[in-house]
């Protein structure tokens, strides 16, 4: 293990550093984090050809000390995992995001409870995703470097500007979470918050059925019939080998290329060849494939063919209802000084109205927790005044 002091001249943290490149390290590490009342959680990961993001460095400030683990040199995750699913310790970070799917991915466990210090500013009111510089700016006067947070993470030996980066990702989060969780105590909020601490997590294994991945490729709208047939087949394989090799979606196949299949309908290899929307490599390996699939699907009778993807502007009145159930967002986040934002964006608001249109199978992510309980009533009544019929997984959310 190394040691060392690092922070920036004018920072008023100031942390010795230590490295912890092997299993026994870690472990010990792991037996002083259980007891803590909370801790400070950073990755740095690589995710340019992969599918899973591959975690590069781990950073972990528990008041005392800054711990930067080198995932490279670890291959037991058991005794961190068990940290991370210790409920009785706070895991603080910023931004999670993807942070939470590296961690379930390498380590296998869930982060529970999370304290997200951006939401917990927007849920204070005291601004909306906001980024760790700007925070750190506003309330230490301290100005962090981005220089080296682009640079290659999976490289050894890290430089001195990489490691001086990495531990200033952490060194802020105690305090500020222990300002944070008191304020939102004093607002009442803190429910709210934690609820969305545990969906961020539960996003994380959301998963979408296969059938249903076409609706995310972008311009899908444009589709019809058949082409939807082939985008469905598509999208579905592309989402499954995308997993099972590990390699990013884009990697495999772009969205104007499905869009571009499916248009086309190729019939026979030389067709295929000539559309150009595959890798050399990929279609080599996978063209076939993809062939049969585009086969199969016009295959299908028109009885089994995907339904359309609605898009608002096609929804009759769609563009008024929107600014509906926008009104009664903004209403219920001014009576509970929340963002607007932080409760429903509009997006999330026509996820939900296309969903009900379209009658999926199942609810929107957006559409649960405090939210859905909020919003059941009046979103209820909007949607009904609007002619349109609510689908199954509303109606029991109703009843």
């Amino acid at each position: 293990m190394q040691a060392s002091t690092t922070g920036a001249s004018n920072a008023p943290f100031v942390f010795p550093v230590e490295w912890l490149n092997s299993n026994e390290s870690l472990r010990s590490a792991c037996q002083r984090w259980q007891q803590c009342e909370a801790l400070a959680l950073d990755t740095e990961f690589e995710r340019v050809r992969t599918f899973w993001p591959i975690l590069a460095l781990i950073q972990i400030c528990d008041g005392e000390k800054v711990y930067l683990i080198d995932p490279l040199k670890i291959d037991d995750w058991s005794p961190f995992a068990a940290v991370l699913a210790n409920t009785s310790v706070v895991k603080v970070m910023h931004a999670a995001g993807e942070d939470l799917e590296a961690f379930a991915h390498t380590c296998g466990a869930d982060i529970t409870p999370l304290f997200d210090t951006q939401m917990a500013l927007a849920y204070a009111g005291l601004g909306a995703s906001l980024g760790l510089a700007a925070v750190v700016r506003e309330r230490y006067q301290v100005e962090l470097s981005k220089e080296t947070a682009r640079t290659d993470w999976l490289v050894r030996p890290l430089t001195q500007a990489q490691v001086d980066y990495a531990v200033t990702d952490v060194i802020y989060l105690l305090d500020l979470y222990a300002d944070l969780k008191a304020h939102l105590h004093d607002l009442e909020k803190l429910d709210w918050f934690w609820q969305d601490g545990e969906q961020a997590m539960a996003k994380v294994h959301h998963q979408e059925p296969d059938a249903l991945l076409y609706r995310r490729v972008k311009q899908v709208n444009l589709l019809r019939g058949q082409e939807l047939a082939i985008a469905q087949g598509l999208a579905s394989w592309r989402e499954q080998e995308a997993k099972a090799t590990d390699t990013s979606r884009n990697h495999l196949i772009r969205d104007e290329g499905i869009i571009t299949l499916a248009q086309k309908t190729p019939k026979n290899w030389n067709d295929f060849t000539a559309l150009n929307v595959l890798h050399p490599k990929v279609s080599r390996l996978h063209g076939k494939t993809l062939l049969n699939l585009i086969e199969k699907a016009r295959a299908l009778p028109s009885g089994q063919w995907p339904l359309p993807v609605s898009r608002l502007l096609d929804i009759k009145g769609g563009r008024g209802l929107l600014d509906q159930m926008a009104s009664e967002v903004r209403s219920f986040a001014e009576a509970h000084q929340l963002p607007a934002e932080l409760v429903y964006s509009k997006r999330a608001l026509e996820s939900i109205i296309i969903a009900a249109v379209d009658r999926l199978p199942q609810a929107p992510f957006v559409w649960r927790g405090w939210r859905q309980q909020a919003f059941l009533n009046p979103f209820t009544h909007l949607l009904t005044n609007a002619g349109i019929a609510l689908p199954g997984w509303w109606q029991e959310q109703s009843s």
